[in-house]
């Protein structure tokens, strides 16, 4: 049996659970879910080849970094696959932001492709938001 989309529905709502009242930094503040699904649904048009657990990882790319989920919740609710993609590409809040874009920056590199491809469709997704519905008080310059 294809395991898409009960897999895809399952990171959804558990996405939307964990990310549950956080909002986009745009003035319509959208629902923070807006953004992940955005980031699957550029990956799930873009690849060539449907890859489940990476589309799951892209549902999921932010819910360690912005939420209190664990690795080890990801895993029990997912799977190892899904897990490690999702650490992968999970910033360290602790740092301060200038830090964190220079580690961003460094750890590029070493990324696995598939994580690299979440990192992109992400960049891509804050770019089109920036686009269509920048913060409050951005200026052209900042945008």
């Amino acid at each position: 049996m294809n395991e898409l989309l009960p897999t895809l529905t399952d990171a959804i709502k558990f996405a939307a659970k964990k990310h549950e009242g956080h909002k986009r930094k745009g003035a319509k503040g959208e629902p923070y879910i807006t953004h992940l699904v955005e980031v699957a649904m550029i990956l799930s048009t873009t690849l060539e080849k449907t890859d489940t657990n990476l589309l799951a990882a892209a549902l999921l790319h932010d819910v360690i970094e912005d939420t209190d989920t664990s690795t080890d919740e990801l895993v029990e609710h997912f799977n190892d696959d899904v897990a490690s993609l999702v650490n992968e590409v999970t910033d360290n809040k602790s740092l301060a932001k200038a830090e964190r874009k220079q580690e961003q920056i460094l750890k590029a590199p070493s990324l696995s492709e598939r994580a690299c491809h979440i990192k992109i469709a992400d960049k891509v997704s804050n770019l089109y938001s920036i686009l269509e519905d920048p913060p409050l008080g951005w200026s052209l310059e900042r945008k």
